[in-house]
């Protein structure tokens, strides 16, 4: 999995993580990163059915905490207002 450190300069700075087949890997990159265990997953109307449910199905199994929000796909819901 190749890890990209995203610069917002004045703001912060966050890493994203990008893999072929990346969706058998999301269990453990979570794990890396959410020691707390609990986890607030944000996902789109086109993605949500396909691959949201098995992400936190997954992540439930290992043990996680995982809420679900589900936004309307566009550019327009990315932003933390619209995801409440």
């Amino acid at each position: 999995m190749t890890k990209i450190m995203i610069d917002i300069p004045g703001e912060r700075t966050y890493e994203v993580r990008v893999a072929f087949g990346a969706l058998s890997h999301i269990t453990q990159a979570v794990h890396e990163c959410a020691p707390s265990r609990k986890v607030f997953l944000i996902t789109d109307d086109v993605v949500a059915d396909p691959y949201a449910q098995t992400v936190a199905r997954d992540l439930r199994s290992q043990g996680f905490t995982v809420t679900v929000a589900r936004v309307p796909s566009g550019e327009e819901s990315k932003s933390i207002n619209c995801a409440g």
